[in-house]
């Protein structure tokens, strides 16, 4: 997992240079269905996107601004959704149309909105080893440190890598329905590479307690629960289950360590059941890249008596290319397979029951990559081809894209049944993109060579 030094290394770089990931592309009309298999055209050169100004200065003042960008206006269904994005080290609202810029001091970046919409987490650079945890209210008042230098310091104590400049967060989440950051972290070193604490910390962004509450070694990788009383622990040797408190910590499942061939090592990503009852794991072999491969082996872990079952197994390529994705009731898996022989770029998508059964192949393309399903998981996002293009699959029904194509896609998170934002980059524009199943998109920012990063708060049951 990439740390977050890192990642605003790369920004400061790619302000500077050529850009790293930005958006996706824009929508049109209805989807036209398109024969499994089928290559698309080539990127066509004439299509254009609209001009924006470039990321606005750090010190600038707090700015609302109409967003005149997109295809269409976002529709009344579109207004319980809210953006916020970072980029050119500002922080950024999307809401109705209308975007605010609500932090008035950078850089900040790794924008994370509350669960009930009111906070934004971020990230904020002390210098160029140093790395802060704030938060700010939406409406852009009341910034304030959460976890700062002598915090991040205070963790690694007695047992701290002489070789390590600094202490920094490497990844955070807000509890289910609260305003407390659960995190862990990372040490910063002069050079690159990635090495985790394994440790587990608690935030509350409105009182400003800080908990400790797994120390160096007895934490690592962690998977909320969805109500958020439980935690799964990850490390690179085994996945531990504890009450989110500590307590109740127990060993689960050994395995053995996976090679990365980079310079961080492998956690395993076990994912809650809806109800919390247990887990499922999808496990790389130990070597990804041997010859003859090796299949990837799923488990499930049961919460309550703390036992590990083997229920199956698929070929899917290595863990760091595409990784076995789960839908969200993990009554589906879907995987990519090789195809075409050694040395191709095609690929293979099938879908498959959590188990591996009942595998069947759902396409078959140049360069396929497996985006992310929708919440009730009867949809799921794939690009195809060296133009990205973007394909909306379906359960038991071949895919469809959208008219006009979507070129470029880099990211895309669904937001609910029918909405998704998504990330697209052509040339050395981003744009970060709204769109419906249907075809009506917005174009919520678009940028020339700066990084965009995000995120979205969905309000529900709204009453038009």
């Amino acid at each position: 997992m990439k740390s977050f030094r890192t990642i605003y290394i790369t920004i400061v770089i790619s302000g500077l240079t050529a850009g790293l990931a930005g958006c996706r592309s824009r929508v049109g009309t209805p989807f036209q269905t398109d024969e499994p298999g089928r290559t698309p055209s080539a990127f066509s050169s004439s299509l254009t996107l609209p001009e924006t100004a470039v990321s606005p200065e750090f010190q600038t003042p707090i700015s609302s601004t109409p967003v005149l960008e997109g295809l269409r206006p976002p529709g009344p269904e579109m207004e319980g959704i809210t953006v916020v994005y970072s980029h050119g080290g500002a922080l950024w609202a999307w809401s109705k149309g209308i975007k605010n810029q609500i932090i008035t001091r950078g850089p900040v970046y790794s924008p994370l909105i509350s669960p009930d919409g009111a906070m934004v987490a971020f990230l904020r650079p002390v210098d160029d080893f140093y790395i802060e945890l704030w938060t700010i209210n939406l409406d852009g008042t009341d910034e304030r440190r959460l976890v700062g230098t002598a915090d991040l310091e205070a963790i690694g104590g007695s047992s701290r890598d002489p070789n390590a400049v600094a202490i920094v967060p490497h990844r955070f989440q807000w509890l289910p329905e609260s305003h407390t950051l659960a995190f862990n972290s990372e040490y910063a070193y002069q050079g690159p590479g990635t090495v985790l604490l394994d440790d587990f910390n608690l935030i509350d962004a409105g009182t400003g307690k800080l908990s400790y509450q797994l120390l160096t070694s007895w934490g690592g990788e962690f998977f909320l629960s969805p109500s958020g009383d439980q935690i799964a622990i990850s490390t690179p040797t085994n996945v531990i289950l504890a009450n989110l408190d500590g307590s109740n910590w127990r060993s689960v499942f050994a395995y053995e360590p996976v090679i990365t061939y980079s310079d961080y090592r492998y956690y395993a990503s076990p994912v809650w059941s809806p109800d919390g009852s247990y887990l499922l794991l999808a496990l790389p072999p130990a070597d990804p890249l041997s010859e003859p491969s090796e299949p990837t082996k799923l488990f499930r872990i049961d919460a309550a008596s703390s036992s590990t079952q083997e229920i199956g197994q698929v070929d899917s390529v290595p863990f760091f290319d595409i990784p076995v994705q789960y839908s969200p009731d993990l009554s589906q898996i879907a995987y990519l397979a090789s195809a075409g022989g050694a040395g191709k770029n095609r690929r293979s998508l099938l879908l498959a029951s959590p188990d591996g059964s009942g595998s069947i192949l759902y396409q078959e393309g140049e360069l396929l990559q497996f985006l992310e399903w929708n919440p009730p998981g009867h949809r799921f996002g794939f690009s195809l081809g060296e133009d990205q293009e973007l394909y909306i699959g379906y359960l038991n029904i071949p895919a469809v894209k959208v008219d006009p194509p979507i070129f470029g896609v880099i990211d895309m998170r669904w937001i609910n049944e029918d909405y998704f934002v998504y990330l697209q980059g052509i040339g050395e524009k981003y744009n970060l993109c709204l769109s419906a199943a249907n075809g009506a998109s917005i174009i919520i920012a678009s940028v020339v060579n700066s990084r965009i990063e995000f995120d979205y708060f969905w309000k529900k049951n709204l009453d038009y």
